[in-house]
């Protein structure tokens, strides 16, 4: 009886064991999920028993030397931790989404020597991310970081899109960075010797700037770092606010607007504060907008003549069609016409004495929303009428 009842306890633990076990391979099979080929990442046949990684739960392995691996234009996914081995390229396609976390769930990115990440889509990593040496990161969409991001030697980024750092940039020596866009780093950077920074684009840092005595902070094309730039639609007026974080060797802004975002003219401008490396605030008011969308740029100018462009800003200014005649009284020989929008239509101007006798008359070319015309009247009040196919407008003006 004894003996039954120890080969029962035996028997019985085994089952439990046995159940350990099974109970372990199953928790890792849910949340590990691994890539074993390259190709798309809706493609069964490169992951590990078919199982697709497609939430937060789900971590994911990717093995060395695969090749490329890509989210596909359309596909968004969410997972876990993501590791990727040595050799391997991440590609997010335009249009595609990968999220490593979630709001909540802090998850991170790490990845071995000699990889490369492509990010013409949207990239968010809710936690850190960290590269072995010989990174090339390149970014003509959007990454978002809402961690670290920790870089080993010989990184090579090249940023003509969006990047957003909530934590700190570090990378070793001879990190290459080239910003065509814009780059936000809600901490600090820190960057080894021989590190260079070049482009024409934005590179804003809220913390402290420290680059081993290379040329990476202080010497950079990049003397203005802008936090902002806004336009809005005030009481008739677009309101345009902007903001910089610093400042170096800086003479002013010029703000230029544009109908199509293809062809800008410039209606102002605004002094900077030299070299500074405090938060500067601006506004520059137009006070005569045209009414349909408008697209508004900075252009900074330095005191060596270094000019650079920043993101376009747009607002739609709808309402009533206007013209404006000045100076009147009609003073110097020439009289100022403006449209608060850019005729399609050719438009004429005609100006007649008090009685109906014709002066004078004009046919201006569409798409002309401002121009002058000379005025050689006697002195008295006339009247003047403007008018296309889409407007019309009778005033008064006096000759002095």
């Amino acid at each position: 009886m004894i003996a039954t009842d120890k080969n029962i306890k035996h028997h019985s633990i085994r089952i439990i064991l046995l159940t350990i076990v099974l109970f372990i391979t199953f928790s890792f099979h849910v949340s590990g999920n691994t890539i074993t080929g390259s190709g798309n990442w809706d493609n069964t046949g490169i992951w590990s028993g078919a199982n697709i990684a497609d939430n937060v739960n789900e971590n994911v392995n990717i093995n060395n030397s695969l090749g490329t691996i890509t989210v596909r234009n359309t596909f968004n996914y969410t997972v876990g931790n993501v590791v990727m081995g040595k050799e391997n390229t991440l590609t997010i396609a335009n249009g595609g989404t990968l999220n490593i976390g979630s709001s909540g769930n802090t998850r991170s990115f790490s990845a071995d020597k000699t990889t490369r990440v492509n990010v013409f889509g949207t990239l968010i990593i809710w936690g850190d991310f960290t590269v072995n040496k010989d990174l090339v990161l390149v970014v003509t969409g959007t990454l978002i970081i809402k961690g670290d991001l920790i870089m080993d030697k010989d990184a090579d980024l090249d940023i003509s899109g969006s990047v957003t750092i909530d934590g700190d940039f570090k990378a070793d020596k001879d990190a290459v960075v080239n910003v065509d866009g814009d780059v936000t780093v809600g901490g600090d950077l820190n960057v080894g010797k021989d590190s260079t920074l070049s482009g024409t684009g934005t590179m804003t840092v809220a913390g402290t700037c420290s680059d081993n005595n290379s040329t990476f902070c202080g010497t950079g094309p990049l003397p203005v770092s802008l936090l902002f730039f806004s336009a809005s639609n005030v009481e008739g007026r677009v309101e345009l606010k902007w903001a910089t974080a610093s400042e170096l060797n800086f003479d002013y802004f010029s703000i230029e607007r544009s109908v199509d975002a293809k062809i800008f003219n410039e209606i102002g401008q605004v002094t900077g504060h030299g070299t500074t490396l405090i938060r500067n605030d601006y506004t520059f008011e137009d006070a005569f907008p045209l009414s349909q969308k408008l697209y508004y740029r900075l252009k900074t100018v330095d005191f060596d003549g270094y000019e650079e462009y920043f993101t376009i800003a747009s607002v739609d200014f709808g309402g009533t069609k206007q013209v404006s005649v000045y100076p009147n009284p009609v003073v110097g020989g020439f009289l100022n016409i403006q449209f608060n929008f850019s005729p399609e239509s050719a438009t004429l101007i005609q100006i007649t004495d008090m009685v109906g006798v014709k002066k004078t008359r004009q046919i201006r070319n569409g798409n002309e929303n401002q121009f002058s015309i000379p005025i050689t009247l006697d002195p008295g009040t006339y009247i003047i009428r403007i008018q296309s196919k889409e407007f019309k407008s009778i005033d008064r003006i006096l000759v002095k």
